[in-house]
């Protein structure tokens, strides 16, 4: 917990949960995940994004194949932080730990669009937040503003640029 706070680049944080269950741990997983929806990301400002079965493996090592996938986005790394911190959260891992038999939890941030003409929105901005070096120096005004990459008509990265949203005609 300490290294996702200490490369918090501010913002946002998406959660990507791989998950592979035990014998008979799915019907676990389904009690501590009616935990998760009904009390702990809402109580810190977190939203379950998208939660599947995972079906047909395309690209993988052997072995890698997954049996379900959650995807839940919280306001900061703090507020997931807060969350697993919870003494009422810490009573209901115990589901979660017997469910499974592997997982994957890992951070994630927004990044450009890797093809160059594309005008991809990237990341929420702070209005005067160093858009290179993506440090928060915060106004506090996060709707106002997003980060987009401007379209420079050529292949090399295009530099970041903050726009108002009430700007943005897509």
């Amino acid at each position: 917990m300490k290294r996702l706070l200490a490369e918090d680049p501010g913002g946002p944080v998406v959660m990507l949960n791989l998950l592979r269950f035990a014998e008979g741990g799915a019907e676990s997983y389904q009690e501590y995940a009616r935990h998760l929806r009904e009390t702990f990301p809402p109580r810190y400002g977190g939203e379950i994004i998208y939660a599947g079965t995972c079906s047909t493996v395309l690209v993988a090592e052997k072995g890698e194949n997954w049996d379900a996938v959650i995807i839940v986005r919280y306001p900061d790394r703090t507020a997931f932080s807060r969350m697993v911190a919870d003494p009422d959260y810490q009573e209901v891992t115990r589901l979660r730990t017997q469910a499974l038999t592997e997982a994957v939890l890992q951070a994630t941030t927004p990044r450009a669009d890797p093809t160059p003409s594309a005008n991809a929105l990237v990341g929420r901005c702070r209005h005067d937040r160093d858009l290179r070096s993506k440090k928060a120096t915060s106004t506090g005004d996060e709707r106002a503003h997003v980060i987009r990459q401007s379209d420079s008509g050529n292949a090399k990265p295009r530099p970041l640029e903050c726009v108002n949203t009430n700007s943005l005609r897509e």
